[in-house]
């Protein structure tokens, strides 16, 4: 396992890893990795992927005004050298946020909150390797639910 660090900037998100370089193909384990667009963005979760990448969970807030943001949940892959693969948003209109995430081995699975417009949902995603939902559901109960972390069983589900 390496030592990698996620720091939160004013509007991004940064990934250093500070290792002894111990696979041959690594040149050296030290890197420092910088994702963002210009919106804001906030990471909730760091993973190792199966692939031995990494993949983050977060928030990213886009500006529709001056005054009025929305957020979406936000999942950027990186490569086991921190360069990313691919960063995707999910949501729609409403503020919805990333803040769990597991590894599966075939893809991965993602909780959070969705904004149906009078509170919120609970929020789990399904994904594949690139990012692709293969099924997503919501929990409500008419209050106010939320993910904060998801795990994997033995049998490779996730658990809430």
């Amino acid at each position: 396992m390496r030592n990698l660090f996620l720091f939160l900037g004013l509007s991004s998100i940064f990934l250093i890893s500070c290792d002894k370089a111990s696979d041959p193909e690594l040149k050296s384990n030290y890197f420092i990795k910088l994702f963002g667009t210009s919106s804001v963005q906030s990471a909730s979760q760091l993973i190792e992927s199966e692939d031995g990448g990494y993949l983050i969970v977060g928030t990213s807030a886009v500006s529709l005004s001056e005054e009025l943001y929305q957020t979406d949940l936000m999942v950027i892959k990186a490569d086991r050298f921190g360069n990313e693969v691919w960063t995707k948003f999910y949501g729609d209109s409403l503020d919805d946020q990333g803040l769990g995430i597991v590894s599966l081995s075939d893809g991965f699975a993602v909780c959070g909150v969705y904004n149906n417009g009078n509170n919120n949902d609970l929020w789990v995603l399904r994904m594949n390797n690139d990012g692709d939902t293969l099924w997503t559901t919501k929990f409500d109960n008419g209050y106010n639910e939320s993910g904060n972390s998801i795990g994997k069983a033995r049998t490779d589900d996730a658990l809430i």
